[in-house]
């Protein structure tokens, strides 16, 4: 078994952050997995100087410590454009070049435009994929799903800017890194058909997929740096791990003592059963 968080260096950590990073850990640790750290650093754009290493001190701070080396996107560079390379060639890709408000206007689909009214060879284009058909798993904490992707947002495997499209870094990382389970907040739920068929398309088995509930603010949005959430703080640490594992639906939210002592007794008593379904 291996897992990995994958944070995007755009801020420092926060609850909802911690929630994923702790579930990801224990299922991998409950289960003498090897837990990986990558940080998904190739949106230049999103990448704020020095918070890849604050993450990475957060971690620390909080008891959960990677297996081996940090895998950063923004060095796995050539092996994207070889894989979009073959894409390319196969005729699996098409060019388009509706921008975001158009996308937007549209619910995110290009809807065949650019495929049956292919823009000019000089004009900039994002590469998209049209994956069909449905797609069928288990989630490891919401039971079965069934989603068919024609009614999902074409895959963009490159922007139009040039940058890697993160469903496919994502992917082709998860595939290098050997990563069996995939454990993140349900708003991604989604994602996961497109991206089970991308791996099915490129011929490699895919992880199994574990969906927890998102943590979310006073006013029910998600917690996330664009919603400004608050930092995690290095104060009272055994009280916030407390409080994730209460969101998890663990047993160990009662538990006492240090940051080590609260993460011996989450490790011991983890059940993936207990977690709730709430998206």
């Amino acid at each position: 078994m291996i897992g990995r968080f994958a944070p995007t260096p755009s801020g420092p950590l926060h609850f909802g952050s911690l929630c994923c990073a702790l579930a990801s850990f224990l299922d991998c640790r409950a289960n003498q997995g090897v837990w990986r750290l990558r940080i998904d650093d190739i949106d230049p754009p999103r990448c704020v100087s020095g918070s890849a290493e604050t993450i990475q001190q957060q971690l620390q701070d909080f008891s959960l410590f990677w297996d081996g080396d940090i895998t950063w996107q923004s060095q796995q560079l050539q092996a994207y454009q070889d894989q979009l390379l073959r894409l390319v060639n196969d005729g699996a890709v098409y060019r388009c070049n509706c921008n975001r408000k158009q996308l937007q206007s549209q619910n995110g689909f290009e809807l065949g435009y650019c495929i049956n009214h292919p823009p000019a060879a000089n004009e900039t284009c994002a590469l998209r994929m049209n994956l069909q058909g449905e797609q069928s798993w288990h989630d490891l904490f919401l039971g079965p799903q069934n989603f068919d992707i024609s009614t999902h947002p074409e895959l963009c495997v490159r922007r139009r800017d040039g940058l890697i499209g993160y469903p496919l870094a994502t992917v082709l990382d998860d595939i290098s890194m050997g990563i069996t389970h995939v454990i993140r907040g349900a708003d991604l739920l989604p994602a996961a058909a497109s991206q089970l068929a991308l791996f099915a398309y490129l011929d490699y088995p895919a992880p199994q997929f574990g969906h927890i509930p998102i943590a979310t603010n006073v006013d029910g949005n998600k917690l996330s740096k664009q919603n400004h959430a608050e930092p995690l703080r290095s104060a009272n640490r055994p009280q916030q791990l407390r409080a994730a594992l209460a969101h998890l639906g663990q047993a160990s939210s009662e538990a006492t003592g240090s940051v080590e002592d609260v993460i011996r007794q989450a490790i011991s008593s983890w059940d993936r059963s207990a977690v709730p379904q709430g998206r």
